[in-house]
């Protein structure tokens, strides 16, 4: 299993991050283990296709956790892994050291707290993502959950996986810099008309891409 910090110094990730507000970390998972993740991801589309369920309907979402998490497994590895069963060292390794020591460094060396983990498959016939802010629907949850977000020491980062090789032509993500000319409204409100208009326009011309396989962008 790579080391994530063979690949990138922690203090280069945490400046890069608080300088961009993102990081791209290429080849952060070694083939092996994107084929872990690949393999729970077709799990749990099997198990959707089994069931019935349209995933186009859900947002081409496939939630790791059926039920809600317990607040104990949010913070406590042990109590995460009593209800994540049967997963294999690496897998564990994956979720708990590479991707959490991500999340760590990132957050300035603060112990992170899971707020939900999922797959998203784009199925034949989904379309596009409408233009929207994470934030918005996170912070929803997040409150939903007791979480303090008003607290001065509350921040709140993503970490997304390619799990196949993304370009231009098939959906990459666009990133904007901090510095960069930026949507307008809060970023904390739901994506409205104005802020829809501007990423259509000037948002996709400036966008950032990502180009290389099993990329994580925080």
């Amino acid at each position: 299993m790579l080391d994530l910090f063979d690949v990138l110094a922690p203090q280069e990730l945490k400046d890069t991050f608080q300088q961009k507000g993102f990081a791209l970390i290429p080849r952060i998972l070694r083939e092996d283990a994107l084929k872990l993740l690949r393999d729970e991801c077709a799990m749990l589309q099997a198990d959707a296709v089994e069931t019935g369920r349209d995933l186009i309907d859900e947002d081409c979402t496939l939630e790791v956790w059926k039920d809600d998490l317990p607040a104990t497994g949010r913070s406590c590895v042990d109590a995460y892994f009593e209800r994540r069963l049967g997963l294999s060292a690496d897998m564990r390794q994956i979720l708990t050291m590479s991707l959490a020591s991500l999340a760590r460094v990132a957050l300035g060396g603060m112990p992170p707290l899971l707020f939900n983990e999922h797959y998203v498959v784009k199925v034949p016939g989904a379309g596009p993502f409408i233009w929207h802010t994470d934030a918005a629907h996170q912070l929803e949850g997040m409150i939903a959950l007791g979480i303090d977000t008003t607290s001065s020491s509350f921040e709140y980062v993503s970490i997304w996986i390619a799990l196949d090789d993304v370009n231009h032509s098939n959906g990459c993500l666009r990133l904007l810099p901090l510095n960069a000319p930026q949507p307008p409204g809060a970023w904390s409100e739901p994506a409205g008309p104005t802020t829809v208009d501007w990423f259509e326009g000037q948002g996709k011309v400036r966008g950032w891409g990502c180009r290389s396989d099993s990329v994580s962008s925080i």
